[in-house]
């Protein structure tokens, strides 16, 4: 019996996909602002990767790689362009870095790329803020707990993004310390209409005081969610209320 062709769509998916993941020329950095309620003015910039090879997003590449083995390489690719911005950065400023767990692993490897481009970043650790997504695997967890303990020793700080409930997963994440908890835009958005969302933000919110963590909206778009976010005492939002992702550093808010 003879085996079906692959359809020549599906031929030509995965040959753009290939050159996607080999040409990383194709991949951008976008900036955008974290802002501080009380002041609003800038604390900070999340990086967000964007590709020009279409028809794929950054996020989808993301997913992608570790079925084709690319992770790392990916990665690293999107780390060198984000940390291209920081001799930009004006003084007081953070840079939010998306790190894949993998790469928390070996960035700090001696004799790797990612511990030549970690001496290469030394004069701005300060800035920098990496950021980890709490939905990662929990057989991450020894790759993340490696990459914390270095990075820590660099001077640097992390982020537990994408926070949208309270489980083991997430205390264990806790353990680690992080500077920063980043609470999801599905989270923020639906505040409004669910109580129940309201009650688990605020033990988020007394969970963050009790560890000296500082809480950052994310998703915020309207009005009403920015003033909601406001009362309940989250001192950080991030969202298209703001400012959406640019190429530049936006200097100020307009």
């Amino acid at each position: 019996m003879k085996r079906a062709r692959k359809a020549p769509a599906v031929k030509h998916l995965r040959k753009k996909l290939k050159k996607a993941f080999l040409h990383h020329d194709a991949l951008y950095p976008t900036f955008q602002p974290i802002v501080s309620i009380q002041t609003r003015e800038i604390f900070a910039y999340e990086v967000l990767t964007r590709s020009r090879q279409k028809p794929f997003k950054a996020g989808k590449l993301f997913r992608s790689s570790y079925q084709q083995g690319h992770t790392l390489s990916l990665d690293m690719a999107c780390l060198k362009k984000a940390f291209s911005a920081l001799p930009g950065l004006w003084d007081g400023k953070l840079l939010f870095v998306n790190i894949e767990p993998v790469t928390m692993a070996r960035i700090f490897d001696k004799g790797g790329e990612g511990h030549s481009l970690m001496k290469q970043i030394i004069p701005h650790r300060e800035k920098i803020v990496f950021e980890l997504t709490e939905g990662m695997k929990s057989s991450d967890f020894g790759f993340v707990q490696k990459g914390v303990r270095a990075l820590k020793r660099y001077g640097c700080r992390f982020a537990l993004d994408d926070i949208s409930g309270i489980g083991v997963k997430f205390f264990k994440l806790l353990t680690l310390k992080p500077s920063f908890l980043k609470l999801d835009a599905s989270l923020i958005q639906d505040l409004i209409k669910n109580r129940w969302h309201r009650l688990l933000v605020r033990r988020l919110i007394k969970l963050a005081a009790f560890n000296r963590i500082l809480l950052i909206a994310e998703g915020v778009e309207k009005k009403k969610e920015f003033e909601l976010v406001k009362s309940l005492g989250i001192p950080y939002v991030q969202g298209f209320f703001f400012a959406r992702p640019k190429r530049n550093l936006l200097r100020k808010l307009s």
